[in-house]
């Protein structure tokens, strides 16, 4: 069975998203608990600002007691004591599949047809890859959801004008503060968002960046291919009141930005807005801080209402998009099948070849032609291989019977020579 259990901006608020945030350290440990289990095939944790999903695949008697069993661990590993099952959302084979392909082209995402998406997935399979944790239906279907995904964007323009959360974000202060040639920009955070950040304010027009990070020679780096100033992150409080605009994207685990530092910052102001973009999970700026009179917060939630209008041109593309979801899912469906009738095939090969060796004695006791011998027997016994294979997935549906599948392997694992 292939399984999945997830937790997205759909189904929770932030507030419980940020409590399942996994990085790299955690997706290892979590994983290995499963790595040895009998009947456990693989799994891959996808862990982003908008969601967590597990995928799994599992082969035993009671697949689907393994949800039980995977919530309740989920739950105590992350010290959740409410109910999860109520921010929780539980699919199985067909449906996890579908998931997995609508993720990939962005099509379940906060901002519809968003790209940032891929390079998640893609660190999210070299974690599981790179620590053994995935078998090769995982391996098959995460290489098939991006092929699904890049033909979606290639052929619909469900991505066009597409933004990431990054640029939702600049297009929230452009509304809000107008021209940026005269504002001053601190980003906090280099990573990935914050650079795609940087790179949409300066195409804005914004020249007064700054950039700062919890490790400062990766600031400086950053600030130098930028062009921008760089900080200590511990000397935010002393620059705070000379910003217009403050977007925060780290991994921090508690707030970055305080009622406190804020308050002061206000002061200094006089009266001037300053923004405050969040686009961190767990949340990097104190909630609250949109109550300071002259302040502006936003968080990823509230990036929500600001795409709504730019995806009525993406939203009407989803009929199309969804035909290559189930062209995809089909195809992936029909390896599947294969991969189930494999045994049998496996058998029907060895066999074969075992008579091709038999016929070649046969011939050479009676011609001494070696070369003739063994391009009769080849061509026979690949001309009854071909044959039988055909038939096998014909008759059993491409393998997708359940019933013909395992009477098929058995009617063939055996020494018929």
């Amino acid at each position: 069975m292939i399984g999945l259990i997830g937790i997205n901006h759909k189904t929770a608020p932030i507030e419980v998203r940020e409590r399942f945030v996994f990085d790299q350290n955690k997706i290892i440990e979590f994983a290995n608990k499963y790595k040895d289990r009998a009947g456990f095939e693989g799994m891959l944790v996808l862990s982003t600002c908008n969601r967590t999903e597990l995928y799994f695949v599992i082969h035993d008697s009671s697949p689907l007691s393994f949800f039980d069993e995977l919530l309740i661990d989920l739950q105590e590993y992350m010290n959740f004591e409410d109910s999860l099952k109520d921010y929780v959302f539980m699919h199985s084979d067909d449906d996890a599949i579908r998931h997995l392909f609508k993720v990939a082209a962005g099509l379940d995402s906060m901002i519809l047809g968003e790209y940032q998406i891929v390079s998640q997935l893609k660190e999210a399979y070299f974690t599981a890859k790179d620590n053994g944790f995935l078998g090769a239906t995982l391996i098959r279907m995460f290489h098939k959801s991006l092929e699904v995904g890049k033909k979606i964007r290639t052929n619909t323009k469900v991505s066009e004008g597409a933004m990431s959360v990054s640029y939702a974000a600049v297009k929230q202060a452009e509304n809000l503060l107008g021209n940026f040639s005269d504002k001053n920009v601190l980003v906090i955070g280099a990573g990935e968002t914050g650079q795609i950040a940087i790179k949409h304010f300066q195409k804005k027009g914004c020249e007064n960046l700054t950039i700062a990070n919890r490790t400062l020679n990766k600031a400086i780096l950053l600030a130098q291919k930028t062009n921008s100033l760089f900080i200590e992150l511990e000397k935010i409080p002393e620059i705070l009141q000379s910003q217009d605009i403050v977007i925060v994207s780290t991994s921090s685990q508690k707030p970055l930005i305080s009622k406190t530092i804020v308050k002061r910052a206000m002061e200094d102001r006089k009266g001037k807005p300053l923004l405050l973009i969040d686009l961190s999970v767990p949340r990097n700026v104190e909630p609250g801080l949109e109550e300071i009179s002259g302040v502006e917060l936003m968080d990823m939630d509230g990036l929500q209402k600001l795409v709504e209008k730019s995806q009525e041109i993406r939203h009407s593309e989803i009929e199309k998009a969804d035909i290559f979801i189930e062209k995809g899912f089909e195809e992936f469906k029909e390896w599947l099948g294969f991969r189930k009738l494999m045994p049998a095939i496996s058998s029907l090969s060895e066999n074969f070849k075992a008579i091709q060796q038999t016929e070649i004695e046969l011939f050479l006791s009676k011609n001494n032609n070696k070369f003739e011998a063994k391009q009769y027997s080849e061509h026979i016994a690949n001309k009854y291989i071909r044959m039988l294979v055909t038939q096998i997935k014909m008759a059993t549906d491409n393998g997708n019977d359940k019933e013909l599948v395992p009477l098929v392997n058995k009617i063939f694992d055996t020494n018929f020579q």
